[in-house]
């Protein structure tokens, strides 16, 4: 039996809340000083490489499954051109060697104007919305590449001209960083709260 498209953004939210919970549980360790700051900024930048994973293999997992009627589209604006017998036959012909390999989500958008009609659902982003996988992609970039090139991607596009301090400045400090003191809230939460307030609404428009 197929599943809903609204149960594919559930796996999602569950995946987030997984991270969630070990983010939460080390946080606190880390604010009554049983680790160092150094430690929970790696902490951050582990779990948003994981976060971002989760995102980009949902994206593929939702694309696929649309096209080989394992997932039910929500709307019936969603119309494949082409559907495929199993996930396995679809997959590289729809991705080829490039596995989890959505974003820049401009990358996904295309793929989708060639497989379904208007890109629906995957065209349903906004300019905002698309702009904040972008930040995604540049904050995953600095953590996963380090090189001179992602961290002045970073540095442009994610921290811009807002001031902070040195250590925030650097990706662990970024994202272990406070988004709002009231309630308190810090740019990973935001981030990844984002992130799945996009992939829902792919899924369920």
């Amino acid at each position: 039996m197929a599943k809903s498209a609204a149960s594919t953004s559930g796996d999602f939210r569950t995946r987030l809340r997984s991270l969630e919970y070990t983010r939460n549980k080390l946080h606190k360790l880390f604010l009554t000083g049983q680790i160092t700051r150094r430690d929970i900024e790696q902490v951050y930048q582990g779990l948003f490489l994981e976060a971002v994973a989760a995102f980009e293999s949902h994206i593929e997992l939702f694309f696929i499954g649309l096209l080989s009627k394992s997932i039910d589209p929500h709307s019936r604006l969603t119309v494949s051109k082409a559907t495929f017998s199993s996930r396995s036959t679809a997959m590289p012909i729809v991705v080829g060697s490039r596995f989890y390999d959505w974003l820049p989500y401009s990358r996904t958008r295309e793929r989708a104007e060639h497989f379904f009609r208007n890109g629906h659902p995957f065209s349903v982003l906004d300019a905002s919305e698309a702009d904040k996988t972008e930040e995604f992609r540049f904050i995953r970039n600095a953590i996963a590449h380090r090189s001179d090139h992602a961290k002045q991607q970073f540095e442009k596009n994610v921290i811009g001209p807002t001031s902070l301090s040195p250590r925030e400045r650097r990706v662990g400090g970024y994202l272990a960083g406070n988004f709002r003191s009231s309630p308190p809230q810090t740019r990973y939460e935001s981030l990844t709260i984002d992130m799945a307030t996009i992939f829902e609404k792919i899924c369920t428009s």
